[in-house]
């Protein structure tokens, strides 16, 4: 068997950047443009709060950014959000 033709069943192109698992890409598709599912964000949260601390017991200053609120209209010189 191929891996080439393998990977090409599995992922599907992302961006120039590379590639991304066609399921991963069909979740990004269907629910573009809206938040994340509370779930999603939980699950990710608890992983990154564990991850810190694994990094804290190794002896490591884990500095967290400020939270933002992304609901409200931001820019940078190259870049415009309604906050939408």
């Amino acid at each position: 068997m191929n891996n080439s033709n393998l990977a090409s069943d599995k992922m599907v192109k992302y961006n120039s950047q590379g590639l991304l698992e066609r399921e991963r890409w069909d979740f990004l598709q269907n629910n573009a443009g809206q938040g994340f599912p509370s779930d999603h964000v939980r699950k990710a949260h608890n992983e990154i709060e564990e991850f810190c601390n694994i990094l804290r017991g190794e002896g490591v200053t884990v500095q967290r950014p400020d939270i933002v609120d992304f609901t409200q209209p931001y820019q940078t010189p190259d870049f415009e959000s309604s906050g939408n």
